[in-house]
């Protein structure tokens, strides 16, 4: 198995071609060890489920505090210049959108609110 990996390293960085030294990329991949992707990388309902999967496990597991979470919605908005919108804090937040749903009635209300806060002394 070392012996495959040193192969593949010295073909990568030798003036010799893949193609030439395995046979094909895959081919090279495989022994190396590795498991090819499909052609043409990983299909995008895949990419965006890892993505998904990813910035879920990223995000806080305990339920913020008020502050925390309005602390978070003034990021967001500064990031994007505006006020966030649903899908904006959910895919650029640690939190979702629900959350500000759920404490404040709306997204609207938690912004008011954490610029009310924002701004006292």
């Amino acid at each position: 198995m070392k012996e495959q990996i040193n192969a593949v390293i010295a073909a990568l960085t030798e003036d010799v071609s893949v193609p030439t030294t395995f046979g094909s990329w895959n081919e090279a991949i495989v022994a190396a060890g590795l498991i090819p992707l499909p052609q043409g990388g990983i299909p995008k309902a895949d990419q965006r489920r890892i993505e998904r999967l990813s910035t879920r496990e990223n995000r806080l597991p305990q339920q913020p505090s008020n502050d925390e979470a309005l602390d978070e919605l003034v990021r967001v908005a500064r990031m994007i210049g505006r006020r966030p919108s649903g899908n904006q804090i959910t895919a650029k937040g640690k939190y979702s959108q629900d959350l500000y749903r759920k404490r404040w009635g709306s997204i609207q209300r938690a912004y008011e609110v954490a610029l009310q806060r924002s701004t006292r002394p």
